[in-house]
């Protein structure tokens, strides 16, 4: 793996398009079909020297896709944390007729709260 970087408080961290998260996510769906259980499986991907990937779930045709900077941020100001977007989360759901990956929540567009809600949804 390549050396980890910090993001910067006034870089916006380089989170991966929503493309980009259905690929992911399509990867964690093929490892699947190997007979994974989707209750426990999990993936973990380099985006690039700052953001990690993590990919969960499976179950029902719905996939998590989080990405995160492993490293954190380097913050000058406590005021700085409230500006903070610590991760971006997609939640998937898989059209196996049509073998597609439909956004259903973002965090980044829809609030934390409605994509944790609906994170637990699904989950249990």
């Amino acid at each position: 793996m390549t050396p980890r970087k910090k993001v910067k408080i006034d870089e916006a961290p380089p989170y991966p398009t929503n493309a980009e998260a259905k690929f992911y996510a399509a990867q964690h769906k093929a490892s699947l079909d190997g007979g994974f259980d989707c209750h426990t499986a999990h993936h973990e991907f380099q985006h690039n020297q700052t953001v990690n990937v993590k990919t969960t779930w499976g179950c029902n045709g719905i996939f998590f896709v989080f990405a995160y900077p492993p490293a954190g941020f380097i913050i000058t100001r406590p005021e700085d944390v409230l500006k903070l977007q610590i991760f971006e989360g997609w939640i998937l759901e898989h059209q196996a007729q049509d073998n597609i990956f439909n956004l259903l929540v973002k965090a980044s567009r829809d609030g934390l709260d409605f994509f944790w809600q609906e994170h637990k949804r699904h989950t249990h």
